[in-house]
């Protein structure tokens, strides 16, 4: 597997995650690097309360019909997040602002073929990905996720 992550990326990547404590009242506290368990655990009132995973895209959040994004990456989130009775949020800075959603409802959208065609060389730039259309993205600091908001049949 290729890492393009840059340094520049992961401090992009902690400014975003400023922002969401900031924004929710919460702490997050970072993951090892490439955890299949997201980027952060949030915690809430001094208890653990989500796995969260931090996307940041070059486009305005309603540039394209939907918010793409690779099933496997969202199934493995919302694994372990189910194992541990925790929330599963993602959170995408585009360049019009940061939006986030539950990965429950993510895992509920319709599924399509996907991903970097510019990078044949990388067997997993292409895979299957979940479609949320950018109307389902809420914008970050407009509202907050709530402890069991979200059923954990996804």
């Amino acid at each position: 597997m290729i890492i393009y992550e840059t340094s520049d990326d992961r401090l992009r990547e902690q400014q975003v995650a400023d922002a969401v404590e900031k924004a929710w009242e919460l702490r997050l506290l970072r993951l090892p690097r490439l955890s299949e368990a997201g980027d952060y655990i949030a915690v809430m009132e001094g208890k653990v309360f989500a796995l969260v995973e931090i996307k940041r895209r070059n486009v305005e959040h309603d540039h394209y019909d939907t918010y793409m994004i690779a099933t496997r990456k969202i199934n493995l989130l919302l694994d372990t997040a189910n194992s541990l009775r925790l929330e599963a949020i993602v959170v995408v800075e585009f360049i019009d602002g940061a939006y986030w959603v539950n990965a429950h409802e993510m895992s509920r959208m319709p599924k399509r073929q996907g991903g970097r065609y510019d990078r044949p060389e990388e067997t997993t730039s292409v895979e299957t990905t979940y479609h949320l259309p950018h109307k389902n993205l809420r914008r970050l600091g407009d509202e907050r996720p709530t402890k069991g908001a979200e059923d954990r049949d996804g």
